[in-house]
């Protein structure tokens, strides 16, 4: 389905009405949190079964131990930053979500990129255990992941043109 300009202003009006309605629910935190490390915890994973087979193979160094500990550091910042933005979507009513034609095709394609960027990692890990040198390629593909995860979503809210909608959900969570 192809969407016109007009699509979207009257998906974005429809969506800011049921939103100034009163009906804006106030998001549960442990769900945002599910949410928003929905990246970093397959990935977290599957860095410590990777840390746990170099320390048990190649080397029981330390070194190894502070590797993960960086990785976990940074897993827990990349989630940190997502949070803000798994509130806002929580913060919207079910019925509004599945409703609305931008922020379910913004779920789909957020879900499809953060599946193809845990496929690469997981690639990445997997081709560590064939050939040592690609070590390095474990935490590049985390951050890389993570970024081109972010710059879709900025992205696809630019192309739809729905900074207002947030700004809303914003404004009516801070009321909170």
């Amino acid at each position: 389905m192809v969407l016109t300009h007009d699509d979207v202003k009257k998906d974005i009006r429809k969506v800011m009405d049921k939103l100034g309605s009163g009906s804006l629910k106030i998001a549960n935190p442990l769900q945002a949190i599910k949410l928003s490390a929905l990246y970093t915890l397959p990935c977290t994973i599957l860095h410590a079964l990777t840390t746990l087979y170099i320390y048990m193979t190649i080397s029981s160094s330390s070194a190894v131990a502070y590797g993960f500990l960086i990785i976990l550091l940074c897993s827990f910042l990349m989630t940190a930053i997502q949070y803000s933005n798994a509130l806002m979507y929580l913060s919207i009513p079910d019925e509004v979500r599945r409703e609305s034609i931008i922020i379910s095709k913004l779920k789909k394609t957020y879900l499809r990129v953060v599946s193809v960027t845990i496929i690469v990692n997981i690639i990445a890990a997997l081709a560590f255990v064939i050939l040592r040198e690609h070590l390095i390629a474990i935490p590049i593909c985390f951050v890389a992941g993570f970024v081109i995860n972010q710059t879709v979503l900025s992205s696809e809210i630019a192309r739809y043109g729905i900074g207002v909608l947030i700004e809303k959900t914003t404004g009516l969570m801070k009321r909170f």
